[in-house]
């Protein structure tokens, strides 16, 4: 497992809510030019394993401002991302790396973990019980089949990781929608996820700390490679 610190120059005033577009985009522009396997990891893979933090510190009033520089937190199961150390000043039009240190990362779980930003499990605003039961099923198969297709699974047994892993989780009330500018719409309106933040609690043996390891690094529920579901 790996950490990525880098130090990102906003280029002009970004929202809060954009910044995981423009974020994403910077990232992608790096998996794009990485000349290891990293592209193809990233396009042919089920789960992208990497995740990324917000930009801090955060400002009070959502916006990042043009001139400013921020920190990120980059985390991942591929040692390629150590790589971005070599791409300062990697740009878009929002954004800029101006400095990137890297190390491999080391984790002792608590038994828990929370999201940092929001989870995405491709689910529309949630309006009942029902709904945000079935939103919490889809969340633990995703952190089973995570887990199990990860590469640092010790346990193949799937019956005892649905079973004796998570032990149970907690979505929040409150939704919070992201839009992505430039994936449309047919009305040509920008796309918004739904998304929610979330707490896992873990039952105590030995592959439910691996979980929650991969879980920390990689992230949690879907479009990881998008800044949701990082873990805090």
């Amino acid at each position: 497992m790996y950490k990525v610190t880098m130090e990102i120059e906003v280029k002009k005033d970004t929202h809060a809510r954009d910044a995981y577009e423009e974020l994403s985009r910077l990232i992608r522009l790096f998996i794009d030019q990485n000349d290891k396997e990293l592209k193809e990891k990233h396009y042919h893979s089920v789960f992208s394993y990497y995740s990324f933090s917000n930009m801090h510190p955060f400002e009070k009033d959502l916006i990042y401002k043009a001139g400013k520089y921020y920190v990120v937190e980059l985390r991942s199961l591929h040692k390629e991302f150590l790589d971005m150390k070599m791409y300062q000043g990697l740009e878009t039009e929002a954004v800029s790396i101006a400095d990137v240190s890297s190390t491999k990362l080391f984790y002792h779980g608590s038994g828990e973990i929370q999201t940092e930003t929001p989870l995405f499990m491709n689910n529309k605003p949630l309006s009942s019980k029902d709904e945000r039961d079935k939103l919490i099923d889809l969340l633990r198969e995703n952190i089973v089949f995570r887990y199990l297709k990860s590469g640092m699974n010790q346990n193949d047994d799937i019956a005892f990781v649905r079973s004796q892993v998570v032990e149970k989780i907690e979505v929040t009330d409150r939704l919070i929608t992201v839009p992505f500018s430039r994936k449309k719409l047919k009305d040509g309106s920008a796309y918004r996820y739904h998304c929610y933040h979330a707490k896992v609690f873990f039952h105590d043996n030995d592959v439910a700390k691996e979980v929650e390891k991969v879980l920390y690094a990689g992230g949690i529920g879907k479009n990881t490679s998008n800044g949701f579901g990082f873990i805090r």
